[in-house]
């Protein structure tokens, strides 16, 4: 029979404290892993919910829609309502699209509006109008600012009654003068039926 080797006890020793020492890694990779992961998750799970609950406001306007004839004007309620617990002074801005030299024009009363956790602040737009001002359809654009938080609301506006498209109707020189030719006209044919009947009365030639 084949001699047997007997490893050396040094050798057993040795190779028994690699063991312990490769699973004592592994373990230890593990639970580096495993917290790592768990941080990973934690972090986004707390930006997640630092996003959700971010303090903001929401702008509203009612009506939104608004049909205004020349030289008039129309109102609408401008509504800032606070969203988790914000709260400030929010400035407020109107501008109107497309901008004319004889547009409407849009402003704000009071041009901000405070609000309080939980609560909402309010503000007037008055869109006015002159007799020059072009027929047709403009979008008024309220926006609120405060710091990086911002937000905005649409009022469509119709001005009927006015000038037509977007430029003012041309005067027409020929147009003015009509109304002075037409009263000569009606003068010089007075004239002519008045001579015709003293004609007629008196036997005279004229």
């Amino acid at each position: 029979m084949g001699k047997r080797y007997k490893c050396p006890a040094g050798s057993r020793t040795i190779i028994m404290k690699g063991k312990i020492s490769l699973i004592v890694l592994v373990l230890a990779v593990s639970v580096l892993m495993s917290s790592t992961l768990l941080s990973t998750n934690s972090a986004r799970a707390v930006t997640e919910s630092v996003i959700a609950a971010r303090a903001d406001f929401v702008i509203s306007a009612n009506p939104t829609q608004l049909t205004i004839a020349v030289t008039n004007t129309g109102t609408s309620n401008v509504a800032v309502t606070s969203v988790n617990g914000f709260s400030g002074t929010v400035a407020l801005t109107a501008t109107v699209f497309p901008l004319l030299s004889n547009g409407p024009v849009a402003t704000l009363s009071p041009t901000s509006a405070s609000v309080s956790p939980g609560g909402s602040g309010s503000s007037v737009l008055t869109v006015s109008t002159t007799t020059l001002t072009p027929n047709g359809d403009y979008t008024v654009t309220v926006t609120g600012t405060k710091g990086s938080v911002s937000d905005s609301t649409t009022v469509q506006v119709v001005v009927v009654g006015g000038t037509v498209g977007a430029q003012s109707v041309p005067v027409n020189s020929l147009s003015l003068s009509m109304p002075l030719l037409s009263l000569i006209v009606a003068g010089l044919a007075g004239i002519a039926i008045s001579a015709v009947a003293v004609r007629r009365r008196f036997g005279t030639r004229l």
